[in-house]
């Protein structure tokens, strides 16, 4: 899966969560799966065991700021490499 691919399926995850308190959670579990690493996991299952949205996010939130950390790196080697050519 692609970097973008990914920060667009846990932005729509995190939609989800936000909307509303009865979210569909297969629907849920299917948009971050594969995407959530195991620290990102561990908030998940907690908001889903307790059903709380603030886990959830945290883990959402975590989740997302690490791939736009990858997307941005790649940026910059991009342009980095568009100097050295």
């Amino acid at each position: 899966m692609n970097i973008s691919e990914a920060i667009a399926r846990l932005t729509r995850a995190m939609l989800l969560v936000s909307a509303s308190d009865n979210f569909d959670k297969d629907e849920f579990l299917g948009l971050i799966e594969d995407v959530i690493d195991e620290k990102h996991w561990s908030y998940i299952q907690t908001g889903l065991s307790r059903n709380d949205k603030t886990s959830l996010l945290r883990g959402l939130m975590g989740a997302l700021s690490h791939y736009e950390a990858e997307q941005e790196k790649e940026r910059n080697d991009k342009r980095l490499s568009s100097f050295t050519d």
